[in-house]
Parts: structure tokens; sequence; C-alpha cells
């Protein structure tokens, strides 16, 4: 599985000369001059086929000033090969008195990644490897601390250890 992180920093958000719920803007506002009148949410949305990801739909994060928000996708690749897709970006402004929204694109990125595969194996097959790896493991630990506490036994009872 692999995820496709997206990070949005906003310094200083600005609106230039809009005008929303018939409320003159001025031609400059910043981040927390917009955010006492309006909600103002970043709207994510990827778009890949082919792929299973997850979330699906659109994911919503709250813009405050001066923190950053963090978009993340998990995409599992059925076959390895180049995807390509697009992350949207929106804007979402919603009027604290009125209720009413103004929505707006802020970017459509073009991604390409390309999905690999484990030795030529598929996803079910790797899995099942990496389980067996983790049995062996834990066996093989398992098996050391069986001698350590045997070892500890038998010493207490007098006799020498088993090696």
């Amino acid at each position: 599985m692999q995820s496709i992180e997206l990070a949005l920093m906003p310094e200083e958000a600005t609106l230039e000369g809009q005008s929303l719920e018939n409320d003159p803007v001025q031609e400059s506002n910043t981040l927390p001059e917009v955010s006492d009148a309006y909600s103002v949410l970043v709207e994510g949305r990827l778009e890949l086929t082919g792929v299973n990801f997850s979330p699906e739909g659109q994911v919503s994060q709250l813009l405050q000033f001066g923190e950053s928000l963090n978009y993340v996708w998990n995409v599992q690749v059925q076959q390895a090969g180049k995807y390509e897709g697009t992350v949207w970006l929106y804007l979402r402004l919603v009027s604290k008195k009125t209720g009413q929204e103004n929505r707006q694109v802020l970017s459509a990125q073009r991604i390409e990644f390309t999905g690999v595969n484990f030795l030529g194996l598929n996803n079910v097959s790797t899995r099942l490897l990496g389980s067996l790896g983790l049995a062996i493991g834990i066996v093989l630990t398992f098996d050391r601390w069986v001698v350590v506490l045997w070892n500890t036994i038998w010493r207490k009872s007098g006799n020498q250890s088993v090696k």
C-alpha cells in the first residue's frame, strides 16, 4: 500500500475583490479577517482510475490561520505499472450569518506514480510471504526464550544447563 500526501501551508490567504453574500469585501482580506465572517474550508478530492484508495470522495478540513492542512490518501494497486490521476483542491467559504456558500477551485494537480510489486508477486502472495516471515521470526524468538527459560528452571533445581 502506498500513500499520497498533500500538505497545504498557507502563509497568508487573500481574497481579491470578491463580493460574497452581497456584502462588499475589501480589495484584499487576510485569513483572520475573512474567518471572522466566514467558515473557511479546504476540500480535497483524489481522482484515480484502476486503483483502490481511501478515503473516497471529498475530504474537508477547516482552515485556521497559521496552521497547515494535511490530506493523505492510501492507495492500493492491483498490478505494477504507471498510474495517473488528479488531486483537486477547493476553497469553500460559508457565511457565519446566512449560511450561504461560495466554492472555488484552488488547484487541480496532475499526479503520476508507479505501483510496484515484490519479486513479481501479486499483493495476496506478498502478504502471505510476509506473514510466513513473521511466523518464522516468532518461532525463532520463542525458541530462544524457551531455552533461556528451561535453563533458568533447570539451574534452580540444581542441575547443569542445556545448550
